[in-house]
This record gives C-alpha cells, structure tokens and sequence, in this order.
C-alpha cells in the first residue's frame, strides 16, 4: 500500500474509532440501573405486591409486579387475578395502580396492569370500560389484554 493510502486509511479509522466513541457505539454497553444513588432499590416487589394484594376485594392473586427500565422511564408491569363474573371496574383498576404507585420506592413513568379471570389466568380481561371512567387528567392506552397508564401519578388516579 503507497504511504499516501495508509496515511488515509489510518487518519479514516482513527476518526472512525473517535466518532464510535463519541456517541456511544463502542461495545461498552451502560450499567442498568437498579439502585438510586443512595443505594436503596428502586422497588421492593414484595412490598407491592402485598400492597396491591389488599388494594381491592376482588383480587385473588397477584401475578407478578416487574419494574423495568425502558430509556429514561421507569415502567411497572402489574399482572393480578381477580375473582367474580362481572366487568373490572374503573374503581378496582384505580385501586391496583394507585397502590402500586404509592408503594414504589422510586418514581414510575408508566404502569402497566394485566388483569386476568381468576378461574382461568389465561385469559386476559377487556379493561376499556375501566379505563374510559379514569379521571380526565390520566393520560392512558387500552391495549389488547393491559390498560397503560402514561405519567402515572396515582394521586391523580384517586381524583386528588
């Protein structure tokens, strides 16, 4: 290779190199965070899921409560069984996600509920009449099978 050409190569790779770096694409993948900087938990799911367990009378089970970190956002997945033959109403849905919230040690952009039959936690409950009732404030997304609540508060959620 003519010294011109290796020159060019090497000051292309170097830049090349450099610009990887510069925006984050070098291979080194970021810590997720899992603790606040004051090296408490972000959330204690057992501390949720006994809350949210008691939060309405028609839950059966609590399913599952996983915080996961997406971007900036911090977003909580709440899966419950509850019992009973009759629509999830607006009050049961606000009654799981408020207490979720407010048992959460750190802050919770979105909150996701799955609400299944407790006779057949296979199936998914339709939770859009629950969702229509929610205060005008609460920002939300009827998905098929989960409710997403977008810049969850759950003081807003209890109409405060």
């Amino acid at each position: 290779m003519p010294p011109r050409t290796a020159r060019l190569s090497a000051a292309l790779l170097t830049a090349a190199f450099a610009a990887a770096v510069v925006t984050g694409c070098a291979g080194i993948p970021a810590p997720a965070p899992t603790e606040t900087h004051q090296g408490e938990a972000t959330v204690s799911p057992e501390t949720v899921t006994g809350a949210v367990a008691a939060a309405d009378p028609r839950i059966t089970d609590v399913i599952s409560v996983q915080v996961v970190q997406s971007g900036l956002a911090r977003i909580m997945n709440v899966a419950v069984a509850v019992s009973g033959d009759e629509p999830v109403s607006t009050e049961t849905v606000v009654n799981i996600a408020a207490t979720a919230l407010e048992h959460a040690k750190s802050d919770v952009q979105y909150i996701v509920l799955f609400v299944r039959d407790d006779d057949d936690t296979s199936v998914l409950l339709d939770l859009t009449d629950a969702a229509a009732g929610l205060p005008p404030e609460v920002d939300y997304r009827v998905t098929d099978g989960s409710l997403e609540i977008i810049g969850a508060n759950a003081a807003e959620l209890r109409g405060r």
